[in-house]
């Protein structure tokens, strides 16, 4: 393990040690070269981003992250763009499945 350097957590504020990819404490990922830029969490301007969304490309941190079909994506987009494209789909196999049973 290296000395610790002057990594901080971004969810909890732990020291972490310059090799560090997930936090000794609370155990979220370390992204080093958002937190390098000196970025904050669009939605929670307190707190260091750990990855970006990968439908607006903005900034965010573990409280808006979201991991859907292998993608990250914030709280926003997922209620925005996904769960409303879902709810489509399910509306569309629903009305297909109706329309295919005999009378």
């Amino acid at each position: 393990m290296q000395k610790l350097g002057g990594m901080r957590c971004s969810s909890c504020s732990a020291d972490l040690p310059d090799d560090a990819r997930f936090c000794v404490s609370c155990g979220s990922p370390v992204i080093i070269g958002i937190q390098a830029v000196g970025l904050r969490c669009y939605v929670h301007p307190e707190r260091f981003p750990v990855t970006k969304c990968t439908l607006c490309n903005r900034a965010i941190c573990t409280s808006c992250r979201m991991v859907y079909a292998g993608k990250v994506v914030c709280k926003v987009c997922y209620m925005k763009d996904i769960i409303p494209s879902n709810a489509i789909n399910n509306l569309k196999l629903y009305v297909f499945a109706r329309s295919t049973i005999p009378r």
